[in-house]
Order: C-alpha cells, then structure tokens, then sequence
C-alpha cells in the first residue's frame, strides 16, 4: 500500500505523458484540504480558481510568475492542515534559484504547521535538493537519460542502470525502462521500493507489481492512503 502523510513532502517525477499528473490528480483527492498550484489548468475539477484564504482550492500561474507563487506561501503560513500540490514544481522550487523567505521557510518548517508539499516535476534534478533533503517520498515515472546520473546518485545506481545480481533492485525494471503507467515509489526514510502500475478505469486505483525490502518481492494490488495530520 502506498501509505503516505498529508504533510509529506513528495515528489512525482516523469517524462510529459508518463502519468504523473494523471497520479497526483489521484493523490490529490485524499487529504481532508488541499490548495494546488495549477500552471497548465489541468485540475478543473477540483474547484474554482481563487485566493487559498477565501477557501478556493487552486491557483492558475503562469511558470514565470515566482513572486506570485511567493504570495501563496506567504498565506499558507495563517493556514493548517492543507496539502500544497505545486505541478511543474521545478519552476518554483528550482535548484540553483534563491527562493523567497516564505516559501523556503514552508519547504523547511511547514510539516511542523501541518502543511505537506506534493509536487510534479519532468526534471527533477531541477528540484531543489533542500526540498528533497526533507522529502519522505518520491516516485518515478519513465525519466529521461539526463535524470540517470541524479536520481543514482539519490537512491543508488541499482534502479537506474541494470545490474547483475544486485543486493536490493529486485524488481527487474529501472527508472529508463519502466513499463507503461508504471512507477517506482521509494521511501527516502526507510529506502524501501516498490514498483506500481496507474490503472486507468472507472475505479481509480494503483496496482502494485513488486515491493522490494532487503532483496524480497510481494505482489498485491492496493489502493493508496493518506494520513492526514492534525497540526500540533
């Protein structure tokens, strides 16, 4: 089971059509609150576009608009319990691109306020690496080559590039080589991995083909859960 926090910092990543947006969507409906940065307008159904603090549930910007996304932070922080969906996200959480004060203290301190940050990415070395210093969780789609050297220096080169008798990829995919809808799902806590599969019906769910811990591979089909935190 894909068990996950409403405070969790997440990360989706994968190329444009791998699903990824198809799963946060998904993800998305879980949390008791939730506020989605929604660059692309893909999230219609999720209500009208507004101001988080009038109780509107997403925010159209455009990728070049920092100071906006800024302004949303800077709110977030007299808001509680709320999931901040950010697609696109290495447009306003880059690497290599000082963030504001309120975003960066949301990144760092805002688990600690009941805020999760969930977010999508097509390159995720364009990620900020303090994000993912704190992240629990991320999951892979299909990346690119120029992803292979980031994410095996993230979670180990086993599930980039195929090994011969490796200790802990049991899967048999790598991120390259993923079959269609499918992801990997790696705990950064506990570096345990699964692989899962989107399938796409009338009943959203997510099938899980493999889950790896220490070298042994189960199979089952779950639905994914969210924990949602109170703020303390």
């Amino acid at each position: 089971m894909l068990k996950i926090d409403a405070t969790d910092r997440i990360c989706v990543a994968g190329l444009p059509r791998s699903g990824k947006t198809v799963l946060m969507r998904y993800l998305a409906t879980l949390p008791r609150r939730v506020y989605i940065i929604d660059p692309l307008n893909q999230y219609g159904e999720f209500g009208e576009v507004g101001d988080v603090l009038s109780g509107k549930t997403r925010c159209v910007l455009r990728l070049d608009e920092f100071d906006m996304f800024e302004d949303v932070c800077k709110k977030l922080h007299h808001v509680s319990n709320v999931t901040l969906v950010v697609e696109e996200a290495e447009h306003f959480i880059a690497q290599g691109r000082k963030m504001g004060t309120y975003s960066a203290s949301l990144i760092q301190m805002g688990r600690n306020w009941g805020i999760g940050i969930w977010c999508t990415t097509r390159r995720i070395q364009g990620i900020s690496k303090t994000f993912f210093d704190l992240a629990q969780h991320v999951m892979f789609f299909r990346c690119g080559l120029k992803s292979r050297d980031y994410i095996a220096d993230m979670i180990g080169q086993d599930y980039v590039r195929p090994v011969i008798k490796s200790r802990y990829n049991s899967t048999g995919y790598t991120i390259t080589t993923l079959p269609e809808h499918a992801f990997l799902h790696f705990n950064l806590e506990t570096e345990d991995a699964q692989i899962s599969k989107l399938e796409l019906g009338a009943r959203s769910h997510i099938e899980t083909e493999g889950k790896v811990k220490k070298g042994k591979v189960n199979t089952a089909t779950e639905d994914a859960e969210v924990e949602n935190a109170q703020a303390r």
